[in-house]
């Protein structure tokens, strides 16, 4: 699979990061414009059991989902994960 294949959906993030999946959600409504730059806004609709008003699971590609990690608050879950993600980066270059 290619990367640009790839997505998170948005509640996974939220979980890794410790937050509520319905503030992550309010992020992303704040910072549509900038994601959508980084590529089209997907999304799975659904009904909600408890409320009955439509939901949205954003799926998102790695540039959204990086730039979502940049902003998200930091608390000491975030600042781990943040962490991890800049030691697979060293771990993944190649010098050339």
């Amino acid at each position: 699979m290619k990367c640009d294949e790839c997505y998170m959906n948005h509640e996974n993030i939220a979980k890794k990061a410790g937050i509520e999946p319905m503030s992550l959600r309010k992020l992303i409504k704040i910072h549509l414009v900038e994601l959508e730059k980084l590529g089209d806004i997907r999304y799975i609709k659904f009904k909600a059991n408890t409320t009955g008003s439509p939901q949205h699971i954003y799926l998102l590609n790695k540039k959204q989902t990086m730039y979502l990690v940049f902003i998200i608050k930091n608390n000491e879950k975030v600042l781990k994960w943040k962490f991890e993600i800049a030691q697979t980066f060293e771990e993944l270059m190649v010098v050339k």
